[in-house]
């Protein structure tokens, strides 16, 4: 893990992801501000986290559109993806950091495994990962990293 510039890591993964978002027709925003602290992370991880949460949204979003966004927190940096996406049940938002959960009825393409490994990387950082979402309304996925100090 070193030093890294959270702000240049999400912008260059957006960039990489953009065609696969817009190919959709779904809208990708970022809301990256220029003053974001580093964080002390292991650069490709996180960009899998990322990359991840990006890839998920797209799955389960027909129209509308994808927010990739950052904000400083205390002594944290919290990135959030959201999307206006089918949403998921309450009673499977406890889980779906499990390994295997997959909500019934859902588009699949996974393996129900990619939130249990995303939130695996994000604790081994220090950080934390959470989600809020509503039935036909969307979702959105937020995690938070330790600023370098």
């Amino acid at each position: 893990m070193s030093r890294t510039s959270i702000r240049t890591l999400l912008v260059k993964t957006a960039e990489d992801l953009r065609t696969q978002v817009e190919s959709k027709g779904i809208d990708f925003d970022l809301e990256i501000p220029n003053d974001l602290p580093d964080v002390f992370a292991d650069r490709s991880q996180i960009e899998r986290v990322v990359r991840n949460l990006v890839v998920n949204a797209v799955r389960y979003t027909k129209q509308g559109a994808i927010k990739l966004s950052a904000e400083a927190r205390a002594a944290f940096v919290a990135i959030s993806v959201s999307d206006t996406g089918s949403g998921i049940p309450q009673e499977y938002l406890p889980h779906i950091f499990e390994k295997f959960v997959q909500v019934p009825g859902a588009a699949t393409g996974g393996a129900g495994l990619g939130l249990a490994i995303s939130q695996l990387i994000v604790k081994a950082h220090g950080g934390q990962m959470s989600a809020q979402s509503a039935l036909r309304q969307g979702s959105t996925f937020t995690f938070t990293l330790p600023m370098a100090v």
